[in-house]
């Protein structure tokens, strides 16, 4: 299965496999993501398969957010490494 991506306004969902394979769908849907949105909510509830390159690129994503000040929501169901990833991250910038 190959990476899809969709959206609607600020609503992203993403589909498929996100690995180091395909990183470059995932960078070049969303090069310009923050140019024309004040936030960007990401469902991840259809990725089925994530590798470390994926949840960087996920991570990468989050700070250019952060950098800008845009508020981003990572949600969905699933995919559990993801989700403790960001929570240990946001536990450890919290101290």
């Amino acid at each position: 299965m190959e990476l899809t991506i969709t959206h609607y306004n600020n609503y992203f969902k993403i589909k498929g496999i996100l690995t180091k394979h395909n990183l470059d769908v995932f960078y070049n849907y969303f090069q310009d993501v923050f140019d024309d949105r004040d936030r960007i909510t990401i469902n991840l509830s259809g990725l089925d398969v994530v590798d470390q390159f994926g949840v960087q690129a996920l991570e990468q994503l989050q700070k250019e957010a952060k950098r800008l000040a845009i508020p981003l929501s990572i949600i969905g169901s699933g995919q559990t490494a993801i989700y403790d990833h960001f929570k240990t991250e946001a536990l450890t910038s919290s101290s």
